[in-house]
């Protein structure tokens, strides 16, 4: 029998690891769920049409963004603390820090949805330049509380490694989704409204259904008045930084498609948006290995546990530049058998993007190691870095290029990332414990 190629040697190799079984376990949940999700898409699109698509695009980004600023930089602050407190025996400690989590986000969304529908016209009017979307962007409004609930059930199976349930429920809300798409479409009734109605729902089947996974503890659990305000000012006084770091990445994660609606029109937009799409394959790597290694990650201060944490990406670094080589193809054969010619530009902003997303799977896991060092305003430094260059880049590109120009900000952004977090992980290596302390 001849010697094992050294790929497959060391896909075994991978597989072995507890830490590699988890991800491939949520990432399994991740894909099935974004093979539907695309399916979706594929209906919306044809129902819909290009430029209708783009104004739904637009009004998509903007209900995850005001849900991702009201999360205020608690789900990562949660899932820290929650295991810090799990680890050390307090297991009533993590679980009122869970519940309180809750109240003081569902407080903030209130807050943002609020003022966001009752600006609703003028933001309407002015920055996504489409006056007759107002009523749909309040309703929008609404389902950003419902996508909050969402992502805080999200980071609740998270926190408590119920990766199982984790990679169920993700597909389980994307095949309700698609249910309602297609039925719709059947019955002749798939338009705008209805896809926004559709948006707006489904998050909250989501939670829903993943609220009866948490446990009585979390209803009952009690601590004393005195260690709950000692323990909530040092979440705060972390979360800061978070909620900094937060709100500026969910800026630049949704700045791309405002800025094409601002600069450009909703044709572009359209392009964006199903590049996007069909690009989320190497995010949704991304979103499986953060959830499985930040209950770790960001609990060690180990160079042990850096060093292991290091030579698993580095193993995977073989596959994802494989699958690079595999989808890119793939795509300009794809998207216009799928779409139409009218979206083959589509597959260039596909490939610009399909590389910044890749360069995020080593950039995020990195990034934890400065929360394991309570070093959470380095992020936000570099988070502040990111949004400054890509409002510079939109506006000098965007105009010009269009949806090429956004595809160009969000590489450069990234690589950015990957130049920085690469020099603080020497400095953090410098902090960490050695073996022999």
């Amino acid at each position: 029998m001849g010697r094992p190629m050294p790929l497959c040697t060391d896909l075994r190799n991978v597989l072995r690891h507890d830490l590699i079984r988890n991800i491939f376990k949520v990432l399994t949940g991740n894909v099935g769920g974004n093979l539907l999700n695309f399916i979706a898409l594929l209906l919306l699109v044809r129902a819909l049409g290009k430029e209708t698509f783009g104004l739904f695009t637009t009004l998509q980004a903007a209900m995850m963004l005001m849900a991702q600023l009201s999360d205020f930089g608690l789900n990562t602050t949660l899932v820290k603390y929650y295991r810090e407190a799990i680890g050390e025996g307090r297991p009533d400690e993590a679980e009122v820090i869970m519940r309180r989590s809750l109240w003081l986000r569902l407080a903030i969304i209130g807050v943002v949805a609020g003022g966001c529908a009752a600006l609703a016209h003028p933001i309407a009017r002015h920055l996504i330049r489409a006056p007759e979307a107002a009523g749909l962007l309040r309703w929008c409004c609404l389902g950003a509380g419902g996508a909050l609930l969402w992502s805080y059930c999200q980071g609740a199976m998270q926190a408590r490694e119920q990766f199982g349930w984790y990679s169920l429920l993700t597909p389980l809300n994307h095949a309700v989704r698609l249910g309602l798409v297609g039925g719709l479409l059947w019955a002749g009734r798939l338009n705008l409204p209805a896809a926004v109605g559709i948006m707006v729902a489904v998050p909250f089947f989501g939670a829903a259904g993943a609220g009866f996974l948490w446990p009585r503890r979390f209803w009952t659990a009690r601590i004393g008045p005195e260690a709950l305000r000692r323990r909530i000012a040092v979440i705060l006084r972390f979360s800061k930084w978070i909620f900094l770091s937060t709100v500026t990445v969910s800026i630049v994660m949704r700045l791309d498609i405002l800025m094409l609606s601002y600069f450009s029109d909703k044709g572009e937009v359209a392009q964006f948006g199903v590049a996007e799409r069909l690009a989320q394959i190497f995010p949704l790597v991304t979103l499986a290995i953060s959830t499985v290694v930040l209950p770790r990650l960001a609990a060690t201060r180990r160079r042990r546990e850096m060093e292991r944490a290091m030579a698993v990406f580095r193993r995977m670094l073989p596959l994802l530049l494989a699958g690079v080589v595999v989808v890119m193809p793939a795509a300009h054969w794809l998207i216009p058998r799928l779409l139409g010619a009218d979206f083959s530009p589509a597959a260039w902003v596909f490939d610009i993007l399909i590389l910044g997303f890749v360069l995020e799977i080593v950039i995020n896991p990195l990034s934890y190691f400065c929360l394991a060092f309570n070093r959470a305003q380095w992020l936000s430094g570099l988070n502040g870095g990111q949004l400054l260059l890509n409002v510079a880049i939109g506006v000098l590109l965007i105009p010009p290029l269009g949806a090429i120009g956004a595809a160009f900000g969000s590489l450069m952004v990234r690589l950015l990332a990957l130049v920085y977090v690469s020099v603080t992980y020497r400095r953090l290596w410098a902090l960490a414990e050695s073996d022999e302390s």
